[in-house]
């Protein structure tokens, strides 16, 4: 009796494997079908099946959710911030620290120097106006 050859394709090329291999091999591919088919019949798609030769599918998917000119015109843009900020005096720097970055409020602010909040609110409002120009100017 003659014993059976057991074949696998693997690039299109025929190749001799054992009984086991051979069992093993399909056992695998029929698995994988079954998966590809439940994943088609639930409306999965997978991107490897839009792979190309010399292409990657993936490489090619474009992420809109990073905006890479916007991160790069506010890193500018907060460049440009400081280099303001640091042309005012020290009193002007130091109140707007208090209030943007230290996030205190004009009372809070007008108690450590012990003058009105209303005045604290007179001073922040000349001191965003003087930005204001230096940054039109820049």
């Amino acid at each position: 009796m003659k014993e059976r050859k057991y074949l696998i394709f693997i690039d299109g090329k025929a190749i001799s494997v054992s009984k086991e291999i051979y069992k093993t091999y399909y056992k695998m591919y029929r698995r994988e079908r079954y998966l590809e088919e439940r994943d088609l019949k639930h409306g999965l798609i997978k991107y490897n099946k839009f792979d190309r030769k010399d292409d990657n599918y993936e490489d090619c998917i474009r992420d809109d959710s990073i905006d890479v000119e916007q991160i790069v015109e506010t890193k500018l843009m907060i460049e440009e911030l400081y280099r303001a900020l640091s042309s005012l005096n020290d009193d002007e720097r130091e109140l707007v620290l208090d209030l943007f970055f230290r996030e205190k409020s004009l009372r809070e602010a007008a108690e450590e120097r012990d003058i009105s909040h209303s005045m604290i609110a007179k001073r922040r409002d000349s001191i965003l106006k003087k930005l204001k120009e230096i940054l039109k100017n820049i």
